[in-house]
């Protein structure tokens, strides 16, 4: 059986469409943006799959999109599957319920707000694998040295949205059963820590969710609070280098 890879090309209006999604999410910065923009022919094009004469797939996962989706991509209209995954798209999501061959769309792990899934998620939501569930964290992992007795606000951006409500917790390592621990009360998207205490030491993070979708969670990067610990913990530590021979470990550094 031989099997022969033929070009195809699709219409005009497709091809317009096709080049208002590139120039929407900054292209030319992409990852793999091989033959767009170009005379070669559509199925050529990194991730555009043309059957029949027509664009039927999208598979531009973690291709380093950023910017929105154009209004213009419901100008493809026997689009079956958009696979956008892994990427930092935003702005508000296009009713892709309307092309009526569709039946996958993923966004997961973009850069979407609530507010930006909102306006059409009732008809997004019934199409038969609509997968947006886990978008990225937002903020900045931080690390920083506490001070007993100071002050200090935590923040996460406040996400765009109806009805968006907010939780912080500490982050709990356990080597069993990791858990998070919620802490009462700190409902805003700022968590004030007054006169910081040993025990507020931590790593702490919030999530952000909204009951006109309630199966995604938008969670901000960590923040973790160092500090030393007790003289009475560092001499327990010192006791076990002691009695361990600690001069003799693979790996003593600092110790």
């Amino acid at each position: 059986t031989i099997t022969v890879d033929i070009p195809q090309t699709a219409p005009a209006s497709e091809k317009t469409a096709l080049q208002d999604l590139y120039n929407n999410t900054s292209g030319a910065s992409w990852t793999n943006q091989t033959n767009w923009n170009t005379t070669s022919p559509e199925s050529s094009w990194h991730g555009v799959t043309v059957k029949n004469g027509h664009v039927s797939k999208l598979t531009l996962n973690r291709n380093n999109l950023i910017g929105t989706i154009p209004a213009s991509i419901l100008n493809l209209p026997y689009l079956e599957e958009i696979n956008f995954s892994n990427n930092s798209l935003s702005g508000t999501l296009p009713n892709f319920s309307t092309i009526t061959a569709i039946d996958n769309v993923n966004i997961k792990n973009n850069d979407f707000s609530f507010a930006d899934l909102e306006t059409n998620f009732t008809s997004n939501k019934a199409i038969t694998t609509f997968n947006y569930q886990t978008q990225n964290k937002i903020g900045t992992e931080e690390s920083f040295d506490g001070i007993v007795g100071n002050n200090y606000t935590l923040t996460m951006t406040p996400i765009n949205g109806t009805n968006v409500q907010y939780q912080w917790y500490k982050k709990r390592y356990n080597y069993f059963n990791e858990s998070d621990e919620s802490i009462p009360g700190a409902t805003s998207n700022t968590y004030v820590i007054s006169s910081l205490q040993d025990e507020s030491f931590d790593t702490y993070f919030c999530r952000a969710t909204s009951v006109n979708i309630p199966d995604l969670i938008i969670e901000r990067n960590t923040l973790e609070i160092k500090g030393e610990v007790s003289q009475q913990q560092k001499d327990a530590l010192i006791a076990i280098y002691n009695s361990t021979n600690g001069a003799n470990w693979t790996n003593n550094t600092n110790w």
